[in-house]
């Protein structure tokens, strides 16, 4: 028998704590952690948390991807002095839910509004984070 790696699900749960957005692959849910994506985006619920399951061919994720997201949270980040312009120039979504449908099936181009997505994912790689550190400092 082949042990389940339940560590990936803790991605989704720093959703509302560290994080407004994460989603793990459909595949990784069930066959690496042996996980059922309905009981995972029912917990997500219950803690106050929205979430969209995308199945295969919805999604830029080959095997489809649940998607949790911190909707009052991202709704004040998206609204925010820093990000409304950005997505403004760049015809993406100020709301929450069209927001992260947009991230689930398309890619963030330019660079500033990928920056953006990967801070609301929490990325805090450097190539993300230091740049999108430093745009905020200069507004």
């Amino acid at each position: 028998m082949i042990a389940k790696d339940t560590q990936l699900l803790d991605d989704l749960q720093l959703v509302g704590r560290s994080k407004l957005i994460a989603y793990l692959p459909l595949s990784t849910i069930t066959d690496l952690c042996g996980a059922d994506p309905d009981v995972l985006q029912s917990d997500a619920h219950r803690r106050g948390l929205s979430s969209r399951i995308y199945t295969e061919g919805e999604c830029n994720v080959g095997s489809g991807a649940l998607y949790v997201f911190d909707n009052e949270n991202l709704k004040v980040f998206l609204a925010s002095s820093q990000v409304a312009p950005i997505l403004s120039r760049c015809n993406w979504p100020t709301e929450p839910k069209d927001f992260v449908h947009k991230v689930a099936t398309e890619f963030g181009e330019p660079a500033e509004l990928y920056d953006l997505i990967a801070t609301v994912f929490n990325d805090k790689r450097p190539e993300y984070f230091d740049r999108w550190k430093a745009q905020g400092e200069e507004a």
